[in-house]
This record gives structure tokens, C-alpha cells and sequence, in this order.
């Protein structure tokens, strides 16, 4: 079995690279329908499905030197094939097997095995799970769509009683004015759900064992015996009778105002999270420290003993009296929220992209369902595609979701080629479940190679200098962040450019703490005059937000600095055509 792990920049060829694998799988006796690509947009389907289909007419050519272009067409054809020579150079070039292979691929173009990954789940729950779950017919929906249904849940849950008194209770221990911030708490519990599944997969059980042995847990008398050995020490330290108060932080002198036991119990468990603090005490430090006169020390020791005995007694009461009682109110509303909204979605047939993914990771280990078993996909699972998938190409990887890859990896493990292609640098889909650290720690998750693409194409030498310079300082800062919590760094790898052209990054930092708000926009305009001499054709200005492009606009106006502004206004409005 073959893993590679393709690091791929923009620019670098990745879909050059991808294609040139494509062929190889082909010329080595891989049938087209068991090649299975996922890319991340219809748009890049089509773009290597089309590069594809490009190449093989380039290798397979065979024309006569009297034809028009010959030339070029056989330096094409020598280029093509030296390449594929260069990844594989055991590989045998029969002309008349590739000629076979492009007839069979031109013939069948509809029927490459090239999807989106929402696509390809899509298909799984089309025909294997919507049918066990009485969807004959559905439709997919987007956000705004769903977000209605949203909407009509949050009503749905209110006016069941046994469900409101629970929402009640989370919504008085979670105070929120905004009921727009519930809706979209809601919203992230559905895009979530595959959360869920997993932690009951795993097996870990709802309900909780107290951790308290059945006695009373009298936390609150701890509490005071750490207090009267420092009013203790205090009286040591001054040499004096002085009140406890003066020894105390400014969070803790209400204590001196309490008498009652209640009333001790009830603000030790109100103010619980300040004694949880890292290096929080409930006094001043300089007042414990020993003097010539007297040895604090072991007053100090069993201080600190008592408040740490304290500190953990009390834990176990929130745990066993508040966190326990809490997780299962909880538990129970998530499972009603999903029970009410399976109820609209399976009766309107109206499902978003989370949804199918969610109940298609459900329902994927379901026996009855017969998708996935001990040995990984099933034969079942191949019929659904008409293919053996023996090769397996993943692009865009490091958009992957680890709900998406968790359906992904079976099939991943079935196949005997996998290469997965991504780009840190590009990762932008966190917002919906995009997860970067998977595409950084895949060389051990699929115990593959890795490999760099490392010469950008489409950039001149000193934009991919600056990216380059952004990216690893970026990449230092990020590996420094999560260092104690992953177990590999981002090992940031530099590009370098296939054009030396000249060419011109510049930042303009606005400088906040500035009174004059024109700088920025005066310097952009000054480098544009000095640098460029009224030629402006190649130049763009980016910035952060469609105001800061409109004064720019201004800006360039009053200069007569000719500009274009992209702007999302409907075409018909835009100042070209005006």
C-alpha cells in the first residue's frame, strides 16, 4: 500500500500533479471507474476532470509531420510523458494502450469517479440510508433555509413542558438577554451532532458516578479552620489583636460579615470559581511571612493544608451536587432537540449538507445497513459506486472535517494508492468543521510519506518571498501556541518561484494610535506616483473591508489614478458600465 501526503502551495502545480497521478494509475492497469478523486468545490471537479481528459488527448497523439502544429503537439506530448517518466520510470508507455484508455475515458467522461466530498457522502445516504429512513424524496437546503427550521425548533421545544422547565433551568444558569445567542447555540448542537455519535460510540455512559462517599461533606468547616489559623497568624505577625479582615484580599472581606452557617456555605459555594484560580488565595501573601520575632512556617504549612483539603472537598460538592445534575439536564434537552428536529426534517424531506453528513456517519456502522463492517467498506459499500476504489486522491485536504474523514478513512484504508494534497497556509473552513491539525499529524495518521511541492508557478519571485517570510513567522507563532498540546509542530517549508520578474509587495500598517486617518490611504497614492508612473494595469490594492476600498477609491480619484473597484454590487451598477 502507497500513502503519500502531498504539501502543496497555491500555485505549486498540485492539480498538474494530481492529473500526472491520474495517468499513471491509468498506464498501470487501474480501470477509470476505480479511481476515485475528491476535491472540494464543483469547480475543482471540473478543472482536473477536464486536465484529465486534456492530457491523455496530449499522449495519446500521433499525428504526421505535414499536420498543422506538429511541433508544438509532439514537444507538448515529450513534455507530458517525460514527467510522468519522472514520478514513475518503470512505467510502460504503449502508445496503443494509451490511445485505448483516452477512447474509453472520452466515451465515459460522465462516469469518472471524480466528486466533491459532499457529493460522494450525498451519494452514500441517497441510496443506502434516506431510503431505511423513509426519505424517498428529500431536497437539500441551505442556510438560510435551514435556519428557519431552526427557528421553528427553538418554538417546538418551548411548548413541550417537561422540555421548557429544562430549558428554563439552562437558561437562568446561562443568563443571555439575546435569544438570537440561544438560536445560535441551537445551531451549533445540529452542525455538531456527529459530536455526539461519537461519544456514544465510544461507549462513555450519561450518567456519571458521584465521587462523594455518601457522607455529609462539610467543606465549609475546612474553609473556617484555614480562617481562624490565619486570624491566627495574623495576630502573630502584628504582635496585636487585629482583625481578620486586614489579612484578607478585597474578593474575600465579605466573608467577615457572615455568621450564620448557611449563610458561609451559601458564599463559599457562590464565589466557588475564585478559590479555583491558579496561585488565588484568600489572603495576602506578605502577611504570612516568617519575622525575626516569630516562625511562621508551620502556621503557614497547615494553612495551606487546610485550604487545599478545603479547595478539593468542595470540588466533589459541585461536582456530585451542581456539575452531575447539570450534565443530565443537558444530555436530555440535546437528545430532545434532536428528536424534534429529525421529526421536521424527515417530514418536510428538507436537509442541509451537515444533515446528510450527520446521519450518513450515524447510520454508516448500522449492521442492518450493511455499509461498513470489521474488515472497513463493505461489497455493498463498492456497488454504490460501480468501483473497487483502489486508487483514492483527496485535494484540499486541510478543509477536511474530522466528521468528513471519519467517513473517508474506510475508504481510505480499502484503497491501494492514497495521495491527500493540501495547503495550511489555505485552510479557511473551520467554520464549518474545516480541520487544519488533521492534514499536519496525516503522515502518522495514514503512517504515509510526505512530499513538497516547493516551485509556485503563477507568482513573481517577490510575492512568494513575502508570503514565504509572512507564513513562517506565522508558523513559528502557531507551533509555539499548541506545542504542549500536539504532538508535531507546523514544519512551515518555503516555495520558491519560477519567475524572477520584477515585481512589489508593500503593507501599509495603519497606525491606530494616529490622529491623521488620511496616512495610509496618502502612502498608498505616493508609492503608486513614484513606483509605477501612471502605469497601473498590474497593480491591486487589498484591504480589509469594502469601506477602506471605497476611500481608497476616493483617494485615487481626486489623484486621476485610473482603478477598477471589485466590488459584490450587482454588475449592472458597476462604474465601468455606468
Amino acid at each position: 500500500m502507497e500513502r503519500i501526503i502531498l504539501k502543496a502551495s497555491a500555485g505549486t502545480g498540485k492539480t498538474y500533479r494530481l492529473s500526472i497521478e491520474y495517468l499513471a494509475a491509468l498506464l498501470k492497469g487501474n480501470k477509470y471507474k476505480d479511481i476515485v478523486v475528491m476535491t472540494f468545490t464543483k469547480k475543482a471537479t471540473s478543472e482536473i476532470k477536464e486536465r484529465i481528459i486534456q492530457f491523455l488527448k496530449i499522449i495519446s497523439y500521433s499525428g504526421k509531420e505535414e499536420d498543422k502544429d506538429f511541433c508544438e503537439k509532439e514537444k507538448e506530448k515529450f513534455e507530458l510523458l517525460k514527467n510522468i517518466k519522472e514520478y514513475y520510470e518503470d512505467i510502460e508507455l504503449d502508445e496503443l494502450k494509451i490511445k485505448k484508455i483516452y477512447n474509453e475515458i472520452k466515451e465515459n467522461v460522465d462516469r469518472m469517479k471524480i466528486y466533491t466530498i459532499d457529493g460522494f457522502i450525498n451519494a452514500i445516504f441517497k441510496t443506502a440510508i434516506a431510503p431505511t429512513l423513509g426519505l424517498t424524496a428529500y431536497e437539500i437546503v441551505d442556510d438560510d433555509e435551514n435556519n428557519d427550521i431552526l427557528n421553528r425548533l427553538f418554538e417546538k421545544i418551548f411548548k413541550k413542558k417537561e422540555s421548557f422547565e429544562i430549558f428554563k433551568s439552562f437558561l437562568e444558569s446561562n443568563a443571555e438577554k439575546n435569544l438570537e445567542n440561544y438560536l445560535e447555540i441551537i445551531k451549533m448542537l445540529i452542525n455538531s451532532r456527529w459530536k455526539m455519535i461519537l461519544l456514544e460510540e465510544s461507549k462513555l455512559e450519561k450518567e456519571k458516578e458521584k465521587l462523594g462517599d455518601g457522607t455529609e461533606n462539610n467543606f465549609d468547616l475546612y474553609y473556617r479552620e484555614a480562617m481562624d489559623i490565619l486570624l491566627k497568624v495574623v495576630k502573630l505577625k502584628k504582635g496585636k489583636d487585629g482583625e481578620l479582615k486586614e489579612g484578607l484580599t478585597s474578593d474575600y472581606t465579605s466573608y467577615t460579615q457572615l455568621k450564620e452557617d448557611n449563610e458561609i456555605k451559601n458564599y463559599l459555594l457562590k464565589n466557588h470559581k475564585l478559590f479555583f484560580k491558579n496561585d488565588k488565595l484568600p489572603w495576602s501573601k506578605t502577611i504570612i511571612k516568617s519575622t525575626k520575632a516569630v516562625d511562621l512556617l508551620e502556621e503557614e504549612e497547615l494553612l495551606l493544608e487546610k485550604y487545599e483539603i478545603f479547595k478539593k472537598k468542595l470540588a466533589i460538592y459541585l461536582h456530585d451536587n451542581e456539575i452531575l445534575k447539570y450534565e443530565k439536564s443537558v444530555l436530555y434537552l440535546i437528545d430532545e432537540l434532536y428528536k424534534n428536529y429529525d421529526e421536521i426534517k424527515f417530514k418536510e424531506g428538507k436537509l442541509s449538507h451537515s444533515d446528510i453528513s450527520n446521519y450518513t456517519f450515524k447510520y454508516s456502522r448500522d449492521e442492518k445497513i450493511n455499509l461498513l463492517d470489521e474488515n472497513g467498506i463493505t461489497s455493498y459499500f463498492m456497488d454504490i459506486f460501480d468501483s473497487k476504489i483502489t486508487t483514492l486522491f483527496i485535494d484540499e485536504f486541510q478543509d477536511t472535517s474530522v466528521l468528513q474523514w471519519k467517513l473517508l478513512k474506510a475508504v481510505a484504508d480499502r484503497a491501494e494508492k492514497v495521495i491527500c494534497v493540501g495547503d495550511e497556509k489555505q485552510s479557511i473552513y473551520s467554520w464549518r468543521g474545516g480541520e487544519k491539525k488533521l492534514f499536519e499529524d496525516l503522515k502518522d495518521i495514514l503512517n504515509g510519506n510526505e512530499e513538497t511541492l516547493n516551485k509556485c508557478y503563477r507568482s513573481k519571485e517577490s510575492i512568494v518571498g513575502f508570503t514565504n517570510s509572512l507564513f513562517k513567522n506565522m508558523s513559528e507563532i502557531y507551533s509555539d501556541s499548541y506545542r504542549d498540546t500536539f504532538k508535531n509542530s507546523w514544519n512551515f517549508s518555503k516555495v520558491s518561484s519560477n519567475s524572477k520578474k520584477n515585481s512589489y509587495v508593500e503593507i501599509i500598517d495603519a497606525n491606530k494610535d494616529s490622529k491623521n486617518t488620511d496616512e495610509p490611504y496618502e502612502e498608498v497614492v505616493k508609492i503608486l506616483k513614484d513606483r509605477f508612473v501612471e502605469n497601473y494595469k498590474n497593480v491591486a490594492i487589498i484591504g480589509r473591508s469594502n469601506k477602506e476600498l471605497e476611500t481608497m477609491a476616493l483617494y485615487l480619484s481626486e489623484e486621476g489614478i485610473p482603478f477598477i473597484l471589485e466590488s459584490n454590487e450587482n454588475i449592472f451598477k458597476h462604474r465601468v458600465n455606468k
